[in-house]
């Protein structure tokens, strides 16, 4: 992995949308964003922070009339759900219904597991795997990277949690992926 450009844009948020709970989330909240002082790249890159609760799923694209990269960003509130085979499908139900490009091959980025949180890990577990099912049956190219390789690359520092006072830590670190795409894939 020597392609690292790593390049921490500025956003300019444009558009966000809320949408209030309906059958699978309590919350989802979308976010259109810029990617200022980023090179145009023609290609999407996916990527997500899974949660059992909260989750963050990004799709960076190419915005060919201007030139530049843009982002549709989601935070989703997930309901609780005791049976783990509801919780896997409730992903992968949420996951359709996003406006999310996918075009085949292209980079999507899950954040693998962090060993120093004990809470929750089978469920999170599940949620991965939800979510790279998801994205092989589209097509993506599906990586799972440990949090602070991830941050290494999109952020410059393993330790960033998130470099911007206007998005959520979730929505963050699916940026975090999706650009750890964007740099090294």
């Amino acid at each position: 992995m020597d392609k690292d450009n790593t390049v921490l844009p500025s956003i300019e948020i444009v558009n966000k949308t809320i949408i209030t709970k309906n059958k699978l989330v309590e919350n989802l909240d979308k976010t259109n964003i810029k990617l200022l002082d980023t090179p145009f790249k023609d290609q999407i890159f996916f990527g997500a922070d899974p949660g059992t609760k909260n989750l963050g799923i990004v799709a960076i694209y190419p915005n060919t009339s201007e030139k530049i990269m843009e982002a549709n960003l989601y935070k989703i509130v997930l309901d609780r759900n005791d049976d783990a085979v509801e919780r896997i499908l409730n992903v992968q139900k949420v996951l359709s219904t996003l406006s999310i490009w996918c075009r085949w091959n292209s980079p999507a980025v899950v954040e693998g597991a962090s060993f120093g949180n004990h809470y929750r890990q089978v469920e999170l577990a599940e949620q991965r795997a939800s979510i790279v099912l998801w994205c092989n049956i589209r097509g993506l190219r599906v990586k799972i990277v440990p949090p602070k390789t991830i941050r290494k690359h999109a952020f410059g520092d393993g330790n960033m949690k998130n470099p911007w006072d206007n998005l959520k830590d979730d929505v963050a670190a699916a940026l975090g992926c999706a650009l750890y795409g964007y740099n090294m894939l």
